[in-house]
């Protein structure tokens, strides 16, 4: 007859050995975006280097939103280039409800500076769990389960680096942080070329 007491024993060293001593690690990277120029589109300074653009009002540093009609996201809302010149601010292009203004610069000019803007923020969570298994004294065997971006979030590009944006008040897709989203040095090696989507990996270490 066997000793129930001992099949209690080992069903319970067997159960903290799969469920015991598991560890759980996680790096969370938080950054503001990178500060991005503004340009005017023209040669308005001199005959070699594209101006910034000047602004006029308030200066709206822009957010990540997702305006009716355009693919992706925009870090601007904007209207059309005003051009008709009786208009105050002709050569200008309006953020949308508000009082700014990204404008060409006059003849001579250089508009206002590098870098007034940033672009989208940039955040991601990755983690980690493992767990050591003993065979013997000497060799030991660990588990490992890794998840790279584990929510899934979408960082999108700066405009200055976007495929299908620019930087320049005259450009159809001014303001525009897509298509192309940024990831972690450490999604690049994981998948070759770097996308950022959510990954997922298992492995076995031998240790001795």
């Amino acid at each position: 007859m066997y000793d129930t007491t001992l099949l209690a024993s080992e069903r319970n060293g067997i159960a903290k050995r799969l469920l015991g001593n598991w560890e759980l690690s996680a790096v969370y990277t938080i950054q503001s975006g990178e500060p991005y120029s503004i340009t005017s589109g023209s040669l308005t300074a001199n005959g070699a280097h594209v101006s910034f653009a000047q602004v006029r009002g308030p200066l709206d540093k822009g957010h990540v939103q997702f305006v009716s009609g355009v693919e992706g996201p925009a870090m601007y809302n904007v209207g059309q280039l005003i051009t008709n010149p009786a208009d105050p601010n002709f050569n200008c292009v309006n953020v949308t409800r508000t009082q700014t203004f990204f404008c060409i610069p006059p003849p001579g000019q250089n508009g206002n500076g590098r870098n007034i803007v940033q672009g989208p923020d940039f955040w991601n969570l990755d983690s980690g769990l493992l767990k050591d298994f003993g065979i013997t004294e000497r060799f030991k065997l660990q588990f490992r389960a890794e998840v790279f971006n584990v929510l899934n979030h979408t960082n999108w590009e700066n405009p200055r680096n976007a495929t299908s944006g620019s930087p320049s008040v005259q450009s159809s897709i001014f303001a525009r942080p897509c298509c192309v989203s940024a990831s972690l040095p450490s999604s690049a090696t994981v998948i070759a070329i770097g996308e950022p989507n959510r990954v997922m990996q298992l492995g076995l270490k031998l240790n001795f």
